[in-house]
């Protein structure tokens, strides 16, 4: 979903730091600001619309899984830094 079209749908949108351990990607995040249900609706729509084109797809556990357990081998992710619940469900 680009910044763009949701500004274009009126909605107010600020870069601030994600809450992830992946650092790579904390300047990454962008929150969309005083988000009513008129704006929740605008969203909503912008999803299901990227959903249909195929612009996003649905993860698995399974595929989360793997995702993290190869982000850990490449060393950009510490499975320490894992919330203690996900790390246990991490090979290690």
């Amino acid at each position: 979903m680009a910044e763009d079209d949701l500004r274009s749908d009126g909605l107010s949108l600020s870069q601030t730091e994600g809450r992830t351990p992946v650092r790579s990607l904390v300047d990454q995040h962008v929150d969309v600001e005083r988000l009513d249900l008129d704006g929740l609706g605008k969203v909503a729509q912008r999803i299901l619309s990227a959903l249909h084109r195929g612009c996003c797809r649905r993860v698995g556990k399974a595929k989360v899984k793997g995702i993290l357990e190869a982000a850990i081998k490449a060393k950009r992710l510490q499975r320490d830094e894992l919330q203690p619940k996900v790390a246990s469900e991490v090979a290690h």
